[in-house]
């Protein structure tokens, strides 16, 4: 995982995150980011989600030769589709999404 992730995840757990929230890598919680990767059913391969935004979409890191990016995707559940978004990483992604509220 991106290391602003893994970071924010030991600081803070999962869950929400005023205007987002974040999966959680404990295995017991709500949030856990494998069962909701499994909930989200992404079609493509080489993708965890990390975030959704409440209507089916989800916002992702790419996987690449087994190295997780910063860079943060988003996948529309409507066109199976992943695009950028402009979010360097999650820490971006936080600033303009939860705590701005933007999307």
């Amino acid at each position: 995982m991106p290391p602003e992730y893994v970071a924010f995840v030991k600081r803070f757990g999962g869950g929400y995150f005023a205007f987002a929230n974040v999966y959680s890598l404990e295995e017991k919680s709500d949030w856990n980011i494998v069962l909701r990767n499994r909930e989200a059913g992404l079609p493509h391969r080489g993708f965890i989600a990390f975030s959704e935004n409440g209507v089916g979409d989800c916002y992702v890191f790419r996987v690449d030769a087994g190295t997780c990016s910063s860079r943060v995707f988003f996948f529309d559940h409507e066109t199976a589709n992943i695009g950028e978004t402009g979010y360097a990483n999650l820490f971006d992604y936080l600033r303009i999404v939860a705590l701005r509220g933007e999307s």
